[in-house]
């Protein structure tokens, strides 16, 4: 994870081709044929040192800048997002993750992540729908005052 110029950047480098890459990319071929960073063991060994160079260069420009090189280079990469962002993000629409979704006394639509191998949430279904203030008050209690019962004549 690296901060850049306006923002942050999460960058995965794990082959050696892809570190061969990334010096290039950063005009560093010194750090390339360094044998303190040779194979992703040599990597990690020093990745304090390797991170603090990288970190430098890439503070220097934008994120966007970096997303493009680092994606036309080939090298995994994405732009650390809020949850807003990660909401409206391409991906995240594609994939169908978040639904959004209306709610009582709300004014505008709310990113709800979709529960992994069920129906999407759609607005309107009780499981979507967040419950008003004291909507199962009476409900809960009585659930309580009947454990409590089933407690006392346990005892």
């Amino acid at each position: 994870m690296f901060r850049t110029a306006d923002g942050w950047l999460h960058l995965v480098v794990l082959k050696d081709s892809d570190f061969q890459t990334l010096c290039g990319l950063l005009d560093r071929a010194d750090l390339a044929s360094d044998p303190r960073f040779a194979g992703p063991a040599g990597r990690s060994d020093h990745a304090e040192e390797l991170n603090a160079v990288v970190a430098e260069h890439i503070a220097a420009q934008p994120t966007a800048h970096w997303q493009a090189c680092l994606t036309e280079a080939g090298l995994q990469n994405e732009a650390v997002q809020d949850y807003a962002q990660f909401a409206a993000h391409p991906q995240t629409e594609a994939t169908g993750l978040i639904s959004w979704l209306e709610q009582p006394g709300g004014d505008r639509l709310w990113p709800v992540p979709n529960p992994a191998g069920a129906p999407p949430l759609v607005s309107g279904a009780p499981e979507a729908t967040a419950p008003a203030l004291g909507q199962h008050t009476d409900e809960v209690l009585l659930q309580l005052e009947e454990s409590e019962a089933a407690a006392a004549a346990e005892e």
